[in-house]
């Protein structure tokens, strides 16, 4: 702290004035003040029953009220309908892709048939051509060895 501001702090603490009110004080004062102040002139009313509403404006809300659940339930019971047919084309769906899978799996089964076939086949075919190129050689054989000269 600065020497000017401990100047003006010790010449604060001289110049405090101990006859003089505290805030909190003050506060209770005006507290005081403003209770006299807001006492009712007028006779007092029942205070278990508050002020009655017009009945119109009564009547105005509850219709209000009645037009809003109305349109509410309205809403409710159109998204229920939404959700009840969502979920049953939701089923559907299931079931066709279940039936789509198996479908599938079937689908799957008959290519890895029909290539084991290919393949067996196609083996058949190398050995037949080595059967009918061996009969061959062994053909031309007998004939070159019947013709001798």
């Amino acid at each position: 702290m600065s020497s000017h501001q401990e100047e003006v702090v010790v010449r604060d603490v001289h110049e405090y004035d101990t006859t003089r009110p505290h805030s909190f004080d003050l506060t209770l004062e005006l507290e005081r003040q403003l209770e006299s102040e807001s006492t009712p002139t007028s006779p007092a009313k029942p205070v278990g029953r508050p002020q009655s509403l017009d009945a119109h404006v009564l009547t105005s809300l509850v219709t209000s009220l009645r037009i809003n659940v109305a349109g509410l339930t309205k809403e409710r019971d159109e998204l229920s309908a939404t959700l009840e047919a969502t979920r049953a084309r939701e089923a559907d769906l299931a079931s066709e892709v279940r039936q789509l899978r198996e479908a599938q799996v079937e689908k799957d089964s008959e290519v890895a048939a029909l290539r084991q076939k290919t393949r067996d086949d196609e083996e058949s075919i190398v050995l037949l051509r080595s059967k009918v190129e061996e009969s061959r050689s062994v053909t031309l054989l007998d004939w070159f060895g019947h013709i001798h000269i």
